[in-house]
């Protein structure tokens, strides 16, 4: 059984909590909390987010899926006047996305 993480913010608070006088003793402690924190965040990024509890940025390429007809596409966000808008890479508008996820980085 594995234990489930803890929300970024308490594993920061909980950094505070450690804090001593002995520097080194608080520098090991504060790399392993940021080392945690830092995979936290990559897990949060990896994931397919449901539109209804966060949307990227206008502009931002990536990855959208519709999860209910099942289609995954390459796309942004855009304002036409006062309407959002999906469109994917070819300027097709992508109907009702459910979930979106950051696309991975390129190869170097």
């Amino acid at each position: 059984m594995t234990t489930p993480k803890k929300p970024i913010l308490d594993v920061l608070r909980d950094l505070l909590k450690h804090r001593t006088d002995d520097l080194g003793c608080y520098e090991f402690v504060l790399e392993c909390w940021i080392e945690e924190a830092a995979n936290e965040i990559e897990r949060l990024q990896s994931r397919w987010i449901p539109v209804g509890e966060r949307v990227p940025d206008l502009g931002s390429r990536v990855m959208v899926c519709n999860a209910d007809d099942g289609w995954v596409a390459i796309g942004h966000r855009h304002l036409t006047g006062q309407l959002l808008h999906w469109d994917g890479d070819d300027d097709e508008e992508l109907h009702e996305p459910t979930h979106w996820c950051h696309l991975p980085e390129l190869p170097s």
